[in-house]
């Protein structure tokens, strides 16, 4: 991986996390819906970066720093570090295994509408199950 896609990445992780905790943190519907836009971040992560520990690792952090922030004692990085292990898991699954380069992100235009749209619920709906049977 270049050192730009390596900033390039930084960027994106201090972008969703300040998102995260400076606007959807306060948007609640209904008293009950909640805006979860780091996991985003989660999903577009490039496909191989420097194997599958550093990538539990992220999602590790990025469920802490929500934590730290949520008050919830774990909740979010549970839902994380599952969300990034079942993305490794479903990217296996989804993908030729020789029809996309290693370092490609799992977004709409390399994935297509309908891959896309299977992979981001599938991975969403983990991610809200876990934190809902964490609580």
């Amino acid at each position: 991986m270049s050192k730009v896609s390596k900033l390039g990445q930084l960027a994106n992780f201090v972008l969703y996390i300040t998102l995260q905790l400076a606007v959807a943190q306060f948007i609640v519907l209904c008293h009950t819906a909640l805006c979860f836009i780091y996991v985003a971040f989660l999903l577009l992560l490039p496909r191989r970066q420097e194997g599958l520990p550093l990538l539990l690792l992220i999602g590790f952090t990025v469920g802490l720093l929500v934590d730290m922030f949520y008050n919830s004692v774990g909740t979010h990085a549970f839902a994380s570090v599952l969300v990034v292990y079942s993305r490794a898991f479903l990217l296996g699954l989804m993908l030729p295994a020789s029809g996309y380069e290693a370092a490609a992100q799992p977004t709409l235009s390399n994935l297509g509408w309908k891959r896309f749209s299977i992979f981001s619920l599938i991975l969403i709906g983990i991610h809200h199950t876990a934190r809902l049977l964490k609580n």
